[in-house]
């Protein structure tokens, strides 16, 4: 709990109900010694004030008892106060050692006090019992807020506080007014939480009672209270206030303890009964949300498992749909038209429209013009060139053709038509090919996902126990938790008040409770007060990267794009892009290309068929353009890499060794469309420093072996300044000319703090 600074309503009520306290606990004992000095230690060990706390607790002593009694808790208080002041210096806190400082500050009484020294030992042990009872209380109301299950040791504080507490009530004041208390719990809890649990609070409330008029029989009494409170408060929360005071009457008359039951026994219950009436009804259904209990919730459990069991068969389905697809699409092939059939089809066309009005066409006929071997080897002369003219034309057509120009336009005709008809066909084929790859590749994933989600849920009751305990310790309070899964895939869900939200305390509370480091993914809003969080296992390693880039000199646009991003829970991507040449188009196609990486990845596709995708999708959609390409894809838990190159230059890695260069042999993405990149796999370590260049960098050092030279001199090793100095560096060799776009991306593998 935070110290008071200023002076504050919240201030003044809290130093009040002190006092308060102070004053009734003096009365407890009825005798000359209060026992208020078993609260003092507690609060100031939940910072109280050091000066205003110990002056009400004396005031309270000054009004209650004698002289004596005043001067041993003046020395008691001096004692505490000089002992919390050490610890404030240390910035530290008592332990147990707390029990023996409120022993001590009861030693002045053993001098001072009573002469009846039996008396001064069971108020000394009762002191200490006090402090050491009172400090979970404290710590459930002030630090907790009430909002979560308390647990045994709570339990026993409260119990014990309410019966001291009482029986001061009664001493101090009179025995009506701790019962108009009695009634006020009981309509009070018997709205918020219902059942036996009012029922029981109500009997422990009449304990006081009992030890006040020496009769056990008002818990019994108060016991049979509780339950017709409880009973009236299902039809109406006015019924049962009204009807607690009869109830009280009745009760009291009929089995009489105590004292005769009197006109100034019916003024506390109707008090009390009038408050509970008074207080709007939002204010009670405010309390019993704050205080729902932290309850495992099996239900929940099995439905989540449900659910996921008939996810999983559906996603296998819709997988073996995409997969019959796809496989539909490789095995149906068009049916196209072969050389010979189009052949045939420019013959008849000649003869319908060419020859059929011609004079000489009988002539052609019976020598065989169109049917024998010079007009067959036409046709193949005009289908290898694409086309024919009139040194292709045989001497036996050429002399006996009247009509040759319409004659070589009608085959130049129908073989254009066929060139188009086979790249029509060939796109087609292409394009029915990427879908079957992608379908395929999707089903694929759906397949993956159905095994992950087909998986039952392992769930860790006792890990949720040890991080609500964690959390509850640090103040901040989980309505509920959810821990579920294996291995490294560990799941921590949780719903927590929005005030308590702050990111890195609640990753460090649940990863040491947990004994693993831990993440939050996922923050999500439940309501204006309550925020839903979901943590999982936290990578070992991470990345940071620095760029430096420049555009081609009277360029608008640079051509290189980067890309460095996380993909999923522990994989990590760093891209660089190089489109031909410089500006928008170079930029268009650049960044187009990341983008489809950048998706295709995420998607969990395998990587092969991620890029030759890719290859393929700017082969057909570019014309005379091309983009180089360097990805590595990393493993941040266990630093395994794969290098993906695409026409791109040498890339290098920086550690304590040396530098070892990654090469590749592919060309450029969109050259070819059946292109295979260089793919090199790795492993990386804590420290490695990845270098990745286009080729205007590269260009200006002259060859690999000079910026190899160059990168043993340095010593930077943020990734920023390293990228800087190596594009210093190469402006400084092309004499500040800009001939190509140039880009350095630098990026550093570290291990985070456990």
């Amino acid at each position: 709990m935070k110290k008071e600074t200023r002076f504050t309503l919240l201030g003044v009520i809290k130093y009040f109900l002190a006092f308060g306290l102070f004053f009734t606990f003096n009365g407890v004992l009825k005798k000359d010694a209060p026992l208020s000095l078993g609260i003092l230690p507690a609060l100031l060990y939940f910072d109280f004030s050091l000066v205003l706390t110990p002056l009400l607790f004396l005031l309270s002593v000054f009004l209650t008892t004698s002289l004596n009694a005043f001067l041993s808790s003046l020395i008691g208080a001096i004692f505490l106060e000089v002992v919390f002041i050490i610890y404030k210096v240390t910035k530290t806190k008592p332990k147990i050692e707390i029990a023996v400082f409120s022993l001590l500050s009861a030693v002045p009484y053993f001098i001072l006090g009573e002469s009846d020294y039996i008396f001064m030992v069971v108020f000394a042990l009762i002191t200490v019992f006090l402090t050491l009872t009172f400090i979970p209380l404290l710590d459930y109301v002030l630090k907790k807020g009430i909002k979560s299950k308390p647990d045994f040791n709570e339990i026993f504080s409260m119990g014990s506080f309410l019966v001291i507490f009482g029986i001061g009530i009664c001493n101090a004041f009179s025995y009506q007014v701790y019962k108009g208390i009695i009634i006020a719990a009981a309509l009070f809890f018997s709205y918020v939480l219902g059942g036996a649990s009012s029922i029981l609070i109500t009997s422990v409330s009449a304990i006081p009672l009992s030890v006040y008029f020496g009769d056990i029989g008002f818990v019994g009494l108060y016991l049979a209270f509780g339950v017709a409170v409880s009973v009236l408060m299902k039809f109406s929360r006015y019924v049962s206030a009204i009807s607690s005071v009869i109830i009280d009457y009745v009760l009291l008359s009929f089995f009489p303890l105590g004292n005769p039951y009197m006109l100034e026994d019916f003024l506390p219950c109707i008090i009390a009964a009038a408050i509970f009436c008074a207080i709007p009804t939002k204010f009670f259904n405010d309390v019993k949300r704050k205080l729902l209990l932290f309850n495992e919730k099996k239900i929940v459990r099995q439905t989540l498992n449900r659910n996921r069991y008939a996810i999983s068969n559906r996603l296998y389905e819709l997988s073996g749909v995409f997969t019959e697809i796809g496989n539909a699409l490789f095995s149906l092939t068009k049916k196209t038209m072969g050389e010979d059939i189009a052949k045939e089809k420019i013959k008849k066309d000649i003869l319908e429209n060419v020859c059929e009005n011609c004079e000489k066409k009988l002539v052609c006929k019976n020598k065989g013009a169109l049917s024998g071997a010079p007009f067959n080897k036409l046709l193949n002369i005009g289908f290898a060139k694409g086309k024919i003219s009139f040194i292709d034309i045989p001497e036996e057509v050429s002399l006996n053709c009247h009509r040759l120009n319409d004659f070589i336009f009608c085959i130049n005709r129908h073989l254009a038509e066929y060139r188009n008809y086979l790249i029509s066909v060939d796109g087609y084929e292409k394009s029915k090919l990427l879908i079957a790859n992608q379908t395929v590749g999707v089903a694929d994933v759906l397949k993956g996902l159905a095994f992950e989600t087909g998986q039952a849920l392992k769930y860790y009751n006792a890990l949720e126990n040890k991080i609500f305990n964690a959390l509850k310790k640090e103040g901040i309070f989980a309505e509920e938790i959810l821990c579920f899964g294996e291995d490294g895939l560990l799941s921590v869900n949780m719903i927590i008040s929005s005030l308590d939200f702050n990111k890195e305390r609640i990753n460090n509370i649940v990863s040491y409770a947990v004994g693993i480091n831990m993440r939050i993914e996922e923050s999500a809003p439940v309501s204006e007060e309550k925020t839903y969080l979901s943590l999982v296992k936290d990578s070992r390693y991470d990345a940071v990267f620095g760029l430096a880039t420049k555009k081609k000199d009277n360029s608008k646009l640079s051509g290189d794009t980067h890309s460095a991003v996380r993909l999923g829970k522990s994989k990590f991507m760093v891209a660089l892009c190089d489109g031909m040449g410089s500006g928008d188009y170079a930029n268009k196609i650049s960044d187009s290309t990341l983008s489809l990486i950048e998706s295709f990845y995420r998607s969990g596709m395998d990587a092969n068929l991620i890029l030759n995708t890719v290859n393929k999708l700017i082969a057909i959609n570019t014309e005379d353009s091309f983009t180089a390409l360097d990805v590595c894809v990393f493993d941040l838990d266990n630093l395994d890499c794969a290098f993906i190159k695409f026409g791109a230059p040498y890339g290098f890695i920086l550690n304590s060794e040396g530098i070892k260069i990654i090469e590749g042999s592919s060309l450029p993405l969109g050259i070819l469309e059946d292109l295979k990149p260089s793919i090199t796999a790795d492993k990386l370590e804590n420290g490695d420093i990845l270098i990745f260049l286009t080729d205007g960098v590269g260009d200006s050092f002259g060859s690999s072996s000079a910026i190899i030279d160059f990168l043993e001199k340095q010593t930077a090793k943020n990734p920023q300044t390293l990228a800087e100095n190596i594009l210093s560096e190469a402006e400084r060799l092309s004499n500040g000319v800009h001939n190509d776009d140039m880009t350095c991306l630098a990026v550093r593998i570290y291990e985070k703090a456990s």
